[in-house]
């Protein structure tokens, strides 16, 4: 056995020893990072240190007796050679006899046991599409954090590249003019605030680039915007002096990279105790109606609420949100288009 194999069954050993008192019986790595970016810093090569294949895609699974990874055509052959010796089965994905990911897991754990992922890695949907796939064979996703970090002992340390701004005869429009116009397509939809963490929408929103990836002129951060503030979340020493005056020009909040959690934690809060004349008992339609009574009294428009969201399987708050904010913008629109008196008004019931 060469040392590279040795390396990795250590390291899988390793990851095994920390899950298994967390009752913890399988754990999937993908490629990707807190921002679900394609190509990944250096740091978050999670999947490439665990099981020593070094393509830009692919998904490892362990298991307390089993390892797997899964990986499309083009990097078969590397796959392969790469995982010769290692303990981890290569399972090529889009062939039919490979088992998915989820099938694969069904196959070896016992009803009632738990699948363990880094809950940042993974979007909104792909957590709801696994949950509903192992439901159905009685097993759950559990959300554990990241397990690598007590065992990776020399991980790369976060990337640390400072920023740099955009000159705007290259990005056609200034950061408050797309500002502006995001926060505009909020409003149409009835909603608050909008948290953005791919690394390229945040660089072009904001007009600013950094070399925190390769061949990606990104920098690792994250961007809130609401309709009364905007908050990056950077690692200070990223943020050079004429970028800090950039942003505090643009009238942009800056907070550490590592607090945006808690950030986000008390702007829920906050949203939850906001002192709104219309409380629906959800936030989305609370937004939208509080919203609309402003623009029609500003308009002169008598507004009058009687709201109550029931419970449906069938249609999201989301696309009820989308729903009401037309209905009560065209319903204002037509308000204020009529001429005769006396005022006009609205009624939503």
């Amino acid at each position: 056995m060469c040392i590279r194999d040795r390396n990795i069954k250590e390291r899988v050993h390793a990851l095994r020893m920390t899950l298994h008192p967390n009752y913890i019986k399988a754990f999937i790595i993908p490629s990707t990072d807190p921002h679900l970016s394609e190509y990944v810093a250096p740091h978050w090569m999670s999947r490439e240190w665990i099981s020593g294949f070094t393509g830009s895609a692919g998904t490892a699974v362990i298991l307390m007796d089993e390892a797997g990874l899964w990986t499309d055509s083009r990097y078969f052959l590397q796959a392969e050679k790469e995982l010769e010796g290692s303990g981890i089965t290569l399972y090529k994905e889009m062939l039919p006899e490979t088992p998915s990911i989820t099938e694969f897991l069904c196959q070896h754990l016992k009803p009632g046991e738990s699948v363990s992922i880094d809950g940042k890695m993974f979007s909104v949907q792909q957590v709801e599409q696994m949950k509903e796939e192992l439901a159905a064979h009685q097993l759950q996703i559990d959300i554990f954090g990241d397990p690598l970090s007590s065992i990776w002992k020399d991980r790369p340390a976060m990337p640390d590249s400072p920023a740099f701004i955009y000159d705007i005869k290259y990005a056609g429009k200034s950061c408050e003019e797309k500002i502006s116009a995001i926060r505009e397509e909020l409003r149409k939809k009835g909603v608050y605030a909008l948290f953005i963490s791919a690394l390229d929408e945040i660089a072009w929103t904001l007009n600013l680039r950094g070399n925190d990836v390769h061949c990606n002129p990104v920098i690792v951060s994250y961007l809130l915007i609401t309709q009364d503030e905007v908050t990056y979340f950077i690692s200070p020493e990223k943020v050079t002096p004429e970028v800090e005056t950039y942003l505090k020009k643009q009238q942009i909040g800056i907070q550490k990279y590592d607090e945006v959690e808690s950030y986000i934690e008390k702007l829920d809060e906050t949203i939850q105790t906001m002192d709104y004349k219309f409380n629906t008992g959800n936030a989305v339609t609370d937004v939208i109606i509080n919203d609309k009574y402003q623009k029609a009294e500003n308009a002169g428009i008598s507004f009058q609420v009687k709201f109550n969201l029931g419970e449906t399987d069938t249609i999201s708050a989301f696309d009820i949100g989308i729903i009401l904010n037309n209905l009560l913008d065209n319903a204002i629109e037509a308000c204020e288009k009529l001429e005769q008196e006396p005022v006009s008004y609205t009624h939503l019931r």
